[in-house]
């Protein structure tokens, strides 16, 4: 079986975005953002979980790390 033909734009504005798109580095950019964006969305709940510690009431029912609920 025959490879595709490849797109190449013959517009030397679109060639340049097609060159930029395609490169190692904007992948590798892309790939970053993606890293960046995981991360503060972990840091936000991690913050939310330590809020909800902090300003939990007595009265309300914990859970152990064994999964029983235990009252305080």
């Amino acid at each position: 079986m025959k490879p595709q033909r490849r797109y190449i734009p013959r517009v030397r504005f679109q060639y340049k975005i097609w060159w930029f798109v395609t490169s190692r580095g904007f992948e590798y950019g892309i790939f970053l953002l993606i890293i960046i964006n995981t991360l503060t969305l972990a840091m936000k709940v991690r913050l939310v979980a330590l809020y909800m510690n902090i300003h939990r009431s007595p009265l309300t029912n914990h859970v152990t790390a064994e999964g029983v609920a235990t009252e305080i």
